[in-house]
């Protein structure tokens, strides 16, 4: 039983000049989100406004028109919200925006 549970823990334990271990898919996934945060070519429309709620206070609303059809494929499976699926995506990961906000 301890032979055992030292094996695993050998096992387990990382060697020092050794890189990570590495997931494909959080790779693909980083790569994508940082190259569509930069470009944003599949926004298509933004708009903003701002309502009055009272003498101190404002609500903003924001309303994005988004183009899936300019993602491939590839990128389309790399941005999945579920690694283990292989089939055709049906919730993706997507940036829309980089708003900076000052009060």
């Amino acid at each position: 039983m301890t032979l055992e549970r030292l094996r695993s823990a050998l096992w387990q334990t990382p060697i020092p000049t050794s890189p990570p271990p590495t997931d494909g898919h959080q790779e693909a996934l980083g790569l994508n989100l940082l190259a569509l945060a930069l470009r944003l070519e599949h926004v298509d429309r933004m708009s903003e406004a701002l309502t009055l709620a009272d003498s101190t206070h404002m609500t903003r609303s924001v309303s994005i028109d988004v183009n899936l059809t300019v993602r491939t494929p590839d990128q389309r499976q790399a941005l999945r919200s579920d690694p283990k699926e292989t089939r055709e995506p049906t919730a993706v990961w997507l940036p829309v925006a980089r708003q900076a906000r000052t009060d």
